[in-house]
């Protein structure tokens, strides 16, 4: 809609030589070229699983007055003050798609976003929701189904759960 999302990435051989350093003690029986394809794998994965995130963003836009977040309210009646709950709803379908597609990277394992004590507030609340909604938006991935009345009913229920 003529709008763009910038993903701003690190530079690829510091971010592979860095991570490289964080998960080496998780590394001690591994070959040192095998130690540097798992960081380079595990820097391409979060990349990408970073650029899906954004990418659902540019399709969904939960900005006061668009179609997903007039659409929400009008099926839900939920409050959306200055777009916070379909924002809040935006980033847990983000976050759902991102853990449905999130690869395993041995030996650290899989990459889904997990809500987790030490995150702020808010993402853990989104984290928490995408965790949620994860399931469904896979049931509905997989059959090829569109949001409808029954999918905002659903993302509801999941809101005020948290």
């Amino acid at each position: 809609k003529g709008k763009v999302i910038e993903i701003q990435l690190p530079d690829r051989e510091r971010a592979i030589s860095e991570t490289k350093g964080f998960i080496e003690p998780l590394l001690d029986d591994t070959e040192d070229e095998n130690k540097d394809k798992i960081a380079e794998e595990l820097v391409t994965a979060l990349m990408v699983s970073t650029a899906l995130h954004e990418g659902v963003h540019g399709m969904l836009d939960s900005r006061p007055g668009s179609k997903f977040a007039s659409d929400f309210e009008a099926v839900t009646g939920f409050p959306n003050e200055q777009g916070r709950a379909s924002t809040l709803l935006d980033e847990g379908i983000a976050y759902a798609i991102q853990g449905i597609y999130a690869p395993d990277i041995e030996p650290i394992g899989n990459i889904s976003p997990v809500a987790k004590e030490s995150d702020e507030r808010l993402v853990r609340q989104r984290k928490t929701l995408g965790e949620k909604l994860r399931p469904m938006i896979k049931e509905y991935i997989d059959s090829g189904k569109s949001i409808d009345i029954n999918f905002f009913e659903k993302a509801k229920d999941a809101m005020i759960d948290m």
